[in-house]
């Protein structure tokens, strides 16, 4: 089992945040014992330990930075995401992303849990959004491929009611078959899009 979570897996935010906390720290510390054990051999601050610790700096840095990105964010309630889960398995061409948190070049948007069915994205988070500008921005993101609706909830249950609906609208039989490799094309490269500007 991988310990650094993939983007968009369950409880991405809580694990990113409890191994990159680790790492963070016990990269300083290491950072920290190169740099001591410099002083004591050589009494001063002019050795190959100092630059060694130095340069060690920097990856201890991208990891702290990593770190303090994510920190304010949760990871979606477990209860929540059984309840979407529920609710996907009878959806063959939908897809479920957790956790995401889309970085544009003037700041990091919160788009929560994606959820990309028939044409639909879906997007719920309960803190920290600004629905308007989070929908404007995936709507960029995704200017190239066809898609019915964007649209971001703050509350569960009007998320979960918008997908029961999704769920119960009928599929086109025959024309429906033709069409699902096309669709589970374009769903893979919309999240491939989406992963790609993901934190």
């Amino acid at each position: 089992m991988n310990i650094i979570p993939e983007k968009g897996s369950p409880d991405y935010f809580r694990r990113k945040k409890k191994w990159y906390g680790i790492f963070s720290l016990l990269a300083f510390l290491l950072v920290g014992g190169i740099y001591g054990i410099g002083l004591i051999l050589f009494h001063n601050n002019r050795s190959v330990f100092t630059v060694i610790a130095a340069v060690s700096v920097l990856p201890a840095a991208k990891m702290l930075i990593a770190f303090l990105m994510i920190a304010p964010y949760h990871s979606l309630e477990k209860t929540e995401a059984e309840q979407i889960d529920r609710q996907m398995k009878d959806m063959q061409d939908g897809a479920v992303l957790y956790d995401i948190l889309l970085a544009s070049e003037q700041k990091a948007m919160l788009a929560g849990t994606v959820v990309l069915v028939k044409g639909n994205v879906l997007m719920f988070a309960k803190e920290r959004v600004t629905p308007k500008e989070t929908e404007n921005y995936m709507r960029t993101l995704l200017k190239q491929y066809s898609f019915s609706s964007v649209k971001q909830y703050t509350d569960f249950g009007q998320f979960m009611g918008r997908l029961s609906s999704l769920a119960r609208e009928k599929e086109g039989g025959k024309e429906k078959e033709r069409e699902d490799l096309r669709e589970k094309t374009m769903r893979d490269r919309i999240i491939g899009q989406i992963l790609t500007y993901t934190v």
